[in-house]
């Protein structure tokens, strides 16, 4: 089952996800007054190269696992922040849900082929 696995996949929203992880926490800072709006240039920046990451991903796979494996990785790699770098706390549910996610990316990575590009 995991010998079809293709981590080719996953480079791009991958990267897409870790630009999340640095601009949603800086827009955090800024929120919170720690840091001056002039800060918020940042994440607009980052938040503009995702969709070229999109266009480029679409050579490789679908526009519906492009943002599924994004959109699971930045919720894994924000929270993992959240947790560790802000102290911030997760419900039981919350838990829970950052479980299925875990599982999700891996049964979205499964197939050696994305249908909409054979």
């Amino acid at each position: 089952m995991f010998n079809h696995i293709s981590f080719r996949i996953f480079i791009l929203p991958v990267a897409m996800a870790l630009l999340d992880t640095l601009s949603l926490p800086l827009v955090k800072f800024v929120h919170d007054g720690l840091y001056s709006a002039w800060y918020m240039i940042i994440p607009i920046i980052l938040f503009a190269l995702q969709p070229i990451m999109v266009y480029y991903s679409l050579s490789m796979i679908s526009l519906t696992s492009v943002n599924i494996i994004w959109d699971l990785m930045s919720d894994v790699f924000v929270t993992i922040v959240g947790l560790y770098y802000l102290k911030e706390k997760l419900t039981t549910t919350s838990q829970l849900g950052l479980v299925f996610a875990f599982i999700a990316i891996i049964f979205f990575s499964i197939s050696p082929r994305d249908a909409s590009i054979m």
